[in-house]
């Protein structure tokens, strides 16, 4: 993300309301979002390669998490961190004292498209080169993880601003299964885009998506998904480490843990039913495809209710246990 210094949401506010509160982001969003495109002008893009996000060793909330029990990787979401920037009315609709989106940020902006391309996919139009979040990185093809992932969504214009020399963009990507995150992208008034034509990241007629190019402009995709498994598609590569280094809190306290994983939870059991209320209404195939995710739901809801009902006591005991077999 775009600034340097970070600090999480202050419960503190002037605002008597949530609706107080998104009657005024309301026409801050309309003053940035025409800004943006004044910047924008005249629109030039160029293919998007890939979507791409880094992180640090040490950054335990932006890496990898590996699953115990099978060799899969992924992203986990956690709740998005306020960024001090230096304007006036520095209010932002992805974290403030009545909203907190969750889901992940990627990069779309590419490094020029005459700049040498070198073994990770970087230049030429990929990914740029060096990244301020770490040397690590995940990178994929924007249309591989729509398809898979949220074959259809919406595209909602959040902010612009700007941090040195540099201007930012942020876009939030809504799969249509995501019901928490729509919700609070229309409750904050954000503008809705049309995925086929905008000035900053759109879907050409072939299936090619394209990504502003303006001088200076970096575009940021918020993705509302809470995991995207690094295993199944994309890659992870090594990068360069840019000299203006940036971190995000490398520790959570148990209890910050508690509640990224509730937020999780809260955010599948909410989708659930508006799924459950699709299949109802004939949506998607009646399959064995179907049958085993229905069931496989069923046991993880039983497993974290068992997981919970559980005494602390006896979960260590068995891990000691367990341990104690392997050695």
């Amino acid at each position: 993300m775009g600034a340097i210094f970070s600090q999480p949401p202050s419960p503190s506010h002037s605002f008597e309301s949530a609706e107080t509160y998104c009657n005024m982001l309301e026409s801050l969003i309309q003053k940035r979002y025409q800004e943006a495109i004044m910047y924008c002008s005249p629109a030039t893009s160029q293919p998007c390669r890939r979507i791409y996000r880094n992180w640090h060793p040490d950054d335990h909330q932006r890496q990898e998490k590996q699953l115990e029990h099978i060799p899969s990787r992924f992203l986990l979401s956690y709740p998005a961190e306020k960024y001090s920037l230096v304007r006036d009315d520095d209010h932002s609709p992805i974290v403030n004292p009545y909203f907190n989106l969750s889901g992940l940020f990627f990069c779309a902006t590419g490094s020029p498209m005459e700049s040498e391309a070198d073994e990770t996919g970087a230049g030429a139009g990929g990914p740029v080169a060096t990244s301020p979040y770490g040397k690590t990185r995940f990178q994929v093809e924007f249309g591989q993880l729509q398809r898979l992932m949220f074959p259809s969504f919406k595209l909602y214009f959040a902010d612009h601003y700007k941090v040195v020399g540099d201007w930012y963009v942020q876009l939030i990507v809504v799969p249509s299964w995501n019901v928490k995150l729509e919700e609070q992208c229309v409750q904050q008034h954000m503008i809705e885009l049309d995925i086929q034509s905008n000035p900053f990241f759109y879907r050409g007629d072939d299936g090619q998506y394209w990504v502003s190019n303006s001088p200076k402009l970096w575009v940021e995709l918020f993705i509302g998904c809470d995991t995207i498994p690094t295993t199944e598609f994309g890659e992870v590569v090594e990068s360069q480490l840019h000299a203006k280094v940036r971190k995000t809190r490398n520790r959570l306290s148990e209890q910050e843990e508690r509640e990224r994983h509730a937020r999780v939870i809260e955010n599948v059991s909410k989708d659930l039913a508006k799924l459950a209320e699709g299949l109802r209404q004939g949506l998607g195939p009646m399959d064995r495809e179907l049958v085993d995710l229905t069931y496989s739901l069923s046991m993880t809801r039983t497993q974290l209710g068992v997981l919970q009902s559980t005494p602390v006591a006896t979960v260590e005991l068995e891990q000691k246990e367990e341990e104690s077999r392997e050695k």
